[in-house]
């Protein structure tokens, strides 16, 4: 079987960050085509095993702006899609007592306001669960925490209804074309899509030998069900040991996440087993934070992201006009799609550094092997 397809714009990656970008492509007018190509399905990379928790933070001035146009995204354009999928808890940091220098500069528009300190006494005398007998605890405000699934099932349904978009699921990529150039990825073609741009938005999937992928490497990061979280105040995080806590719908469950010390992981099939090591690991994360002997872990799911090093996670521009790769978020990419997805579409009608714009228009070649029919 082979298949021609002609867009506007592909995007190669159906997580949350893809499936964004074109959306908003489409949304905003600028592409009238739109082919949204994913290995598997729309998000079942991952995406699928994110938290989902979306926090005021970032640990640089940009992903702090990141999140801050993400929120407001969120809360605007994008409002009616995510609001089924969204969840608003109280939002509290808990610190080592005394610390020299608190994170506020971390936290978007912390270091201009005065964060209440909470009694931490009053709090435990509700909640046993809380060890915090060496550690502070300050409110914050709010955090959204966004269901993974139901996000992204919103989104594909959108994508479906707008029309101008085709979905191409269980199609694995193995070349971008571009005026004779061929940046190889895997696979044998028995498809091709032919785009004005491209935006690859693949995660760890991410081919980080590519020149324009240098520095991207991948971590494994780990989310654990807990028992025992009954009236849990809201999501609690810890930017010093980088775990947070967030309670489930109902309160009856909670999920502790943080990101293991694992670099250079292969995404692969065995990805979402949780060992006995996570779970270790984060009890010696958590030391002082939760009484191991009222909570209990139930379950929980791991997943490998890409990070970028030592830059922040965005978007950037391939070699060829026309291309740029989005992500490397580090576990944060349901927090930062909305931005990161903007700056994509943004870079895409720029020319790569050091180049002057042409009046010929790049015109790209992707092709892909097909995995399942419902391509």
């Amino acid at each position: 079987m082979y298949s021609k397809a002609t867009c506007e714009l592909a995007v190669i990656g159906g997580g949350v960050i893809g499936a964004v970008t074109a959306y908003l492509a489409r949304a905003t007018g600028d592409y009238n085509s739109v082919a949204l190509v994913d290995r598997a399905g729309l998000g079942s990379g991952a995406t699928r095993y994110s938290a989902g928790v979306a926090l005021p933070y970032g640990a640089s001035a940009l992903v702090r702006g990141a999140s801050v146009q993400a929120m407001s995204s969120y809360a605007g354009r994008l409002s009616a899609l995510v609001a089924p999928a969204a969840t608003i808890t109280p939002f509290f940091v808990v610190l080592p007592p005394a610390s020299a220098a608190p994170p506020w500069n971390a936290f978007h528009g912390g270091a201009a306001r005065e964060i209440p300190r909470v009694d931490v006494k009053a709090l435990q005398a509700r909640l046993p669960m809380l060890q915090l007998k060496t550690w502070d605890l300050f409110e914050y405000g709010y955090c959204v925490r966004y269901d993974a699934q139901r996000l992204m099932d919103e989104l594909k349904h959108a994508l479906r209804l707008m029309g101008g978009v085709q979905i191409r699921e269980g199609c694995e990529v193995r070349a971008i074309h571009c005026d004779g150039k061929c940046l190889e990825l895997e696979g044998i073609a028995t498809s091709t899509v032919s785009a004005g741009r491209v935006c690859v938005a693949t995660g760890p999937w991410m081919p980080s030998r590519l020149p324009e992928c240098t520095g991207l490497r991948t971590k494994r990061v780990v989310a654990l069900k807990l028992a025992g979280c009954r009236a849990l105040p809201g999501t609690i995080f810890a930017p010093t040991l980088d775990v947070f806590v967030a309670p489930n719908p109902g309160g009856e469950t909670a999920i502790l996440s943080y990101r293991s010390e694992k670099w250079d992981v292969e995404p692969g099939s065995q990805q979402a087993c949780v060992s006995d090591e996570d779970v270790a690991h984060a009890m010696r994360a958590t030391e002082g934070l939760l009484c191991d002997i009222d909570v209990r872990v139930i379950g929980g799911q791991a997943f490998v992201d890409a990070y970028r090093t030592p830059a922040d996670p965005c978007a950037f521009r391939g070699r060829e006009r026309g291309l740029v790769f989005a992500g490397a978020c580090g576990g944060s990419g349901i927090r930062l799609a909305p931005s990161i997805a903007q700056q994509a579409l943004r870079l895409l009608c720029e020319p790569p550094l050091g180049d002057e714009l042409t009046a010929t228009e790049p015109s790209w070649r992707v092709e892909h092997e097909v995995k399942i029919l419902s391509c």
